[in-house]
């Protein structure tokens, strides 16, 4: 098996999470169903990108941004009472610093710069949430919540060190550069199925009973 061909199959974990919403769907119901759609989008680009031989840096510019967008408003609905939630002022500031550096660097290039501002959000939502269920003393072994920041974190930490390394421009020899690929899909690999777990563990959507 070709090395591409082994990354594409590896890539196609990113269906795990919506395989497991849909299975989960009439116990959970539709509150999280933006993993769903998040989960799809990943997957069809994946499909896209090794049937016709596209891999484009203006597919994963236009990638980054909604992978931004998915996962800032997924942590910033478990930070209601903070300034983490103000969406009206983040969202449009995230979407303006992807427009600006895009247009900047040029949309074919490596967006280095949106990435790592991204995941240092990400990775600042993600510490928020971890904090706030320690300090609500909650199980966290099933705690759903915590399980998808965990994941993020670890992902968007290391996120931040790769894309520091390419915006400095650091040259690596050729098998250094492919570990810390490798090592970045195993990341990645086990985000998705952290995530997958973590839909599991959500409780059951209530049921309400009508009394006559």
């Amino acid at each position: 098996m070709k090395i591409t061909d082994l990354l594409f199959c590896l890539s196609l974990t990113s269906a795990i999470p919506g395989i497991t919403y849909l299975f989960q769907l009439p116990k959970i119901g539709t509150s999280y169903i933006i993993i769903l759609g998040y989960s799809i989008l990943a997957t069809l680009i994946e499909l896209i990108n090794h049937s016709f031989g596209i891999h484009s840096p203006m597919i994963v510019n236009l990638f980054v941004l909604i992978d931004a967008l998915v996962f800032y408003v997924l942590l910033s609905k478990w930070q209601p009472q903070s300034l983490y939630s103000k969406r009206y002022i983040i969202i449009p500031i995230l979407i303006s610093t992807w427009i600006g550096t895009t247009i900047f660097l040029d949309i074919h290039e490596r967006n280095a710069i949106f990435k790592i501002l991204y995941s240092f959000l990400l990775v600042i939502g993600s510490i928020n949430v971890i904090n706030q269920l320690l300090f609500e003393n909650k199980s966290l072994y099933k705690e759903f919540r915590f399980i998808i920041c965990i994941s993020l974190l670890f992902f968007y930490t290391f996120n931040i060190i790769v894309e520091a390394f390419c915006l400095i421009g650091m040259k690596f020899s050729v098998s250094f550069t492919l570990n810390l690929y490798f090592v970045k899909v195993a990341f990645n690999i086990l985000g998705n199925l952290l995530i997958a777990f973590a839909i599991l563990c959500i409780p059951r959507k209530p049921r309400f009973i009508l009394s006559f």
